[in-house]
């Protein structure tokens, strides 16, 4: 049979890791949704610029 302080060791490595793959776990998923909300507000940002270029274009084909 183990001895309490051999059995309470195993458990806080055991804590520890469990502890260490939800953070990894977590930051991975912050990491995909921020690359994700960057890729959706740059392609955003991008489809203003444009619609605002053509808008510019067209005001200077109609008003010379």
């Amino acid at each position: 049979m183990r001895a309490k302080g051999s059995v309470f060791v195993e458990e806080m490595l055991l804590l520890f890791l469990a502890v260490g793959i939800f953070a990894a776990f977590a930051l991975t998923v912050t990491g995909i949704i921020k690359g994700a909300l960057s890729g959706v507000l740059g392609f955003r940002n991008e489809t203003n610029s444009l619609i605002i270029s053509l808008v510019n274009a067209t005001k200077q084909l109609i008003f010379g």
